[in-house]
């Protein structure tokens, strides 16, 4: 099986949170998908942030289902996203 919708990627923890605060303000759908690259079958290049603040890794093709390790739910909080456990 493999995912078919639109994906936001982070490197690390604090990452998401970054992008989520600017992208999806007032979402109340999202989670976060925690994947194991080694899995990932499809081409990962790490690219630079337009803003400059660091490189994130694109997935170039499908994601497997079995790439992920882990869903959670992803919501806002007061205006922000938490930093996820």
């Amino acid at each position: 099986m493999r995912l078919r919708a639109p994906v936001s990627t982070a490197r690390t923890r604090s990452r998401p949170k970054a992008s989520s605060i600017v992208r999806f303000r007032g979402r109340q759908d999202l989670v976060l998908l925690w994947i194991d690259p080694a899995r990932v079958r499809a081409e990962i290049k790490y690219e630079e942030a337009s803003d400059g603040s660091g490189t994130f890794p694109h997935i170039y093709g499908p994601l497997d289902i079995d790439a992920v390790a882990r869903v959670t739910e992803y919501r806002e909080h007061n205006g922000t996203f938490p930093t996820p456990n």
